[in-house]
């Protein structure tokens, strides 16, 4: 799928850091699941966290909790067109 985003590493590397969190394109994976796909999925997660203001084409929720086996996280999202770019820890 990264092939599909007509940037470099750096640059995607830079919109990330845009949205607060410095990352390596090698930790970040990237899914076809759109912004509003994760919006709709987070209806049901055990604790949805906090949604933080962020640029269009960009998801930043803290302390949210997708799956209950799971601890809190802050997920971060970026539109790339077909493509979006995950980060979460």
């Amino acid at each position: 799928m990264r092939n599909e985003i007509a940037l470099s590493d750096r640059e995607i590397e830079t919109r990330f850091e845009d949205i607060g969190v410095g990352v390596s394109v090698a930790q970040i994976t990237f899914t076809h699941e759109s912004v509003s796909d994760w919006l709709s999925s987070r209806q049901h997660w055990p604790e949805l966290g906090h949604i933080l203001r962020s640029p269009p084409g960009t998801l930043v929720i803290e302390r949210a909790r997708p799956v209950s086996e799971l601890p809190r996280m802050s997920i971060y999202l970026v539109d790339f067109g077909t493509v979006r770019g995950l980060y979460t820890y």
